[in-house]
């Protein structure tokens, strides 16, 4: 059923030479966040005064862990965006949706919790780039060298 209702769709013109556009788009809105976050727990983590850390709390453990391991989230981001488009196994696309069904899981927690804007953009956004993913991989294969035919 799923696969009749994704051959009916066509994707616009404008993305017939990227399959994955919306994806890629995706993972880069993902990676400018986790970047940010972590910008402002390491500002956080140098410039919270000694008051604002909870007793027997550390620094570095409140602030500094979270933010390298968001900094760290930014640069995988980053990097499954640009090897989408090129990998032939499929193991990137398997872990692009992973993080697409994990993201939309995640901000729908986010969302039940507290609702403002900021969760439901996302959760747009990852579903469209879920989307992306799922009528990417059923359109045909892109011809990456059109010039070099065997």
């Amino acid at each position: 059923m799923i696969t009749r209702l994704l051959s009916r769709i066509r994707t616009p013109s404008v993305f017939s030479a990227d399959r994955y556009a919306i994806a890629q788009v995706a993972l880069y809105i993902f990676a400018v966040t986790f970047g940010v976050v972590s910008a402002f727990q390491l500002a956080t983590a140098f410039g919270a005064p000694e008051n604002s850390i909870p007793k027997g709390g550390s620094r570095l453990v409140i602030y500094v862990v979270p933010a390298i391991h968001n900094l760290f989230q930014s640069v995988a981001m980053v990097y499954l965006s640009i090897k989408l488009q090129t990998d032939r196994t499929d193991v990137v696309w398997k872990i692009c949706a992973g993080v697409m069904v994990l993201e939309i899981l995640v901000t729908i927690c986010q969302v039940l919790a507290q609702p403002n804007l900021m969760p439901i953009l996302i959760l747009t956004v990852a579903a469209f780039g879920l989307g992306s993913l799922l009528v990417g991989r059923e359109g045909n294969e892109v011809d990456e060298y059109p010039d070099h035919h065997e």
